[in-house]
């Protein structure tokens, strides 16, 4: 059933490629030439103009057009690549939250075919939505795992801590963070639910994990630091608040 799915979600983008369904626009135009000038030396951290979409989607870009050569096809690989990515990680989602498969290929049925938006989104290049999405599953499938494992020492002191898990946590959410703040709504709940879960008991070895965890986040999310070393926080805090995208001019009420 699955293999089906990836397959309709597959033949969607490649039909959509092939008829010129989503035209190739600036947005795409500027990631294809980050990763141009990636391959020529260059460095970017942050999409062009924008310090809220991490340069992330530009170096798999450049990484493709080595491979494939520099063309829109190279680009819209990866995001197809992404994209089916993030169908089976929902799918694995639904079966380790959920303990049902039924679930999990529901709702990767669903995303095969998606509303318009969120495949204009995942077929184009666009900074960094097709990463934010696999990411975040992602940050949802090993913190599901860590939950697991705090009540599982919890009734049982003996059991091993995996201090590598808490490490990728950490770098999954950090890296999340800088590749698209997108990620935050995953990241944000899932940290809020490990919080929760060492409610019942507090320690030293909790103490490990959590250094352990931010360890792996300061490393995934590197990048950023760095940037807001040189160029100051304030610009990147309110581009993740929304100020390089609100356009809105009426009230919030």
């Amino acid at each position: 059933i699955l293999s089906g799915i990836l397959i309709v979600a597959a033949s969607l983008k490649i039909g959509l490629f092939l008829t010129d369904a989503i035209s190739f626009n600036s947005d795409e135009a500027i990631v294809a030439l980050m990763a141009k000038h990636i391959l020529e030396g260059g460095r970017p951290v942050f999409f062009y103009g924008q310090a809220y979409m991490g340069s992330l989607d530009a170096y798999l870009g450049a990484f493709s057009f080595w491979l494939l050569g520099e063309t829109v096809w190279a680009i819209r690989i990866v995001q197809l690549l992404l994209y089916l990515g993030t169908i089976v990680t929902t799918v694995w989602v639904g079966r380790v939250v959920f303990n049902s498969d039924s679930i999990g290929l529901i709702a990767g049925g669903l995303l095969a075919i998606p509303t318009v938006n969120v495949t204009l989104y995942t077929t184009a290049s666009l900074g960094g939505y097709g990463e934010a999405l696999l990411i975040g599953n992602l940050i949802l499938l090993v913190g599901w795992q860590l939950k697991l494992l705090l009540q599982r020492e919890f009734h049982d002191e003996n059991i091993r801590p995996n201090h590598l898990l808490w490490f990728v946590y950490g770098g999954l959410v950090g890296l999340g963070l800088w590749a698209n703040g997108l990620t935050l709504i995953y990241s944000i709940p899932s940290v809020l639910i490990l919080i929760y879960s060492f409610r019942r008991q507090f320690n030293k070895k909790h103490l490990v994990k959590i250094s352990i965890g931010l360890t792996g986040f300061f490393l995934g999310s590197l990048a950023w630091w760095v940037y807001a070393f040189q160029f100051g926080l304030n610009s990147l805090i309110f581009e993740l608040l929304g100020s390089a995208v609100s356009v809105e001019t009426g009230s919030f009420l």
